[in-house]
C-alpha cells in the first residue's frame, strides 16, 4: 500500500513455513523470497536496505544468548542496512 517502498526481501529458512504462508500473504512484484538460512545467507552485491527486522528464535535460552545472537546478525548485516530492528524475548 505504500508506494515508496521499492522492495520487500524476505528470507525464511523453513520451506513449511514459505508452503504455509506465501501463497496466503498480499504481495506485489516488490516482494521478494529468499529460502536460506539468516545465519549463513549472504546478500547480493549491491544489496542496501532502508531497514531490515530479524524475526528469528534460537530457541527457550537466556537473554543473554539472544544479545550474543542479535549482536553477531548486526555485525553480519550492517553494511547492508541503515537501521536494524531485531525480536528478543520478553524480559
Amino acid at each position: 500500500e505504500y508506494p515508496n517502498v521499492r522492495s520487500v526481501t524476505i528470507v525464511e529458512k523453513n520451506q513449511e513455513v514459505i508452503d504455509l504462508v506465501w501463497n496466503n500473504c498480499p504481495k506485489d512484484d516488490r516482494f521478494v523470497l529468499v529460502h536460506a538460512d539468516i545465519d549463513t545467507w549472504i546478500p547480493p552485491e549491491g544489496s542496501n536496505w532502508d531497514y531490515a527486522w530479524f524475526d528469528t528464535w534460537i530457541g527457550n535460552n537466556c537473554l543473554n544468548d539472544y544479545q550474543e545472537y542479535n549482536n553477531m546478525l548486526i555485525e553480519r548485516y550492517a553494511q547492508f542496512c541503515k537501521e536494524i530492528g531485531l525480536w528478543k524475548p520478553t524480559e
